[in-house]
This record gives C-alpha cells, sequence and structure tokens, in this order.
C-alpha cells in the first residue's frame, strides 16, 4: 500500500465518513475473520490514528482496492482480528407438562325391562290315516326231487 493511497484513506476515515463505493467490500481481517477489538486504535507512520471499527468500516463501504485491503491485513494487530465462529446452539430445556387425568364419570345405565315376546301355539291337526291295501305276493313252492335212497 502506497503512503498516498493510505494518507487518502485516512483523510476520508478521520473526516466525516464519506465513502463513494468504488471498490467491492472488504474485511481487512480476511474472510471468515472479524475486527476482535473495535476500540483499538490503528496507527501507521506518522498518520493520524483512528479506531479499527472506523477502519473496518471504510473497507466495507468499498473504500480501499483489493490490493489495498490485502495489504491492510499484515498491519492490522492492533485491531486483534479473530475467527468467526458462529454461536452453539443449545437447544431450550423442554419440560413436559404435567398430565392431570380428567376425572372419569360413568353414565347413568337405567335398566330396561326384558319382556317376553308372546308365544300363541298353533293348533295341531293330525294328519289322517288311511292304510294302503297290501297285495302279499303269490308264492310258488319249489319242486322238490326225492333223493335216491
Amino acid at each position: 500500500m502506497t503512503e498516498t493511497r493510505l494518507f487518502r484513506f485516512l483523510l476520508i476515515i478521520t473526516g466525516p465518513l464519506i465513502c463513494f463505493a468504488q471498490n467491492p467490500s472488504c474485511n481487512i481481517c480476511g474472510e471468515g475473520n472479524e475486527v476482535g477489538n473495535p476500540n483499538a486504535i490503528f496507527q501507521f507512520g506518522d498518520f493520524p490514528p483512528i479506531p479499527c471499527s472506523f477502519l473496518q468500516g471504510y473497507a466495507n463501504n468499498g473504500g480501499l482496492t483489493e490490493a489495498e485491503c490485502l495489504g491492510l491485513r499484515t498491519l492490522v494487530d492492533a485491531c486483534e482480528c479473530q475467527s468467526v465462529t458462529p454461536a452453539p446452539v443449545t437447544p431450550a430445556p423442554v419440560t413436559p407438562a404435567p398430565v392431570t387425568p380428567a376425572p372419569v364419570t360413568p353414565a347413568p345405565v337405567t335398566p330396561v325391562p326384558v319382556t317376553a315376546a308372546p308365544v300363541t301355539p298353533s293348533p295341531v291337526t293330525p294328519a289322517p290315516l288311511t292304510p294302503s291295501p297290501v297285495t302279499p305276493a303269490p308264492v310258488t313252492p319249489a319242486p322238490v326231487t326225492p333223493a335216491p335212497v
């Protein structure tokens, strides 16, 4: 980074923070890192000191070229760059609601009287008995042949 560029940068930062985003956003600590101490003072040569938060804001808004941003990363030790790690997710404790059984009241049972169906016997009429005539079959005696004696 040249002193001219740094001087221009420091003038813009220490004056009103006006930045015309001519460059892409830049992280002075590098990808996956963040400024750990935003109130720390960045000092370079004879230039006025500035807080790390201002320096990062200027870089975020495109105030540095990519080359300037890369060069600055080796000079921002005072900003205490640290790795960005997501906070561990701790699930909220789950306490089941107490279960109170509802009282069970049996429904009233009204017995219904049992009435037997009326039984009316039908009259029984015996069938008439008519004997059928029996005709005996003729009997023919078998011939008898006397045996010699």
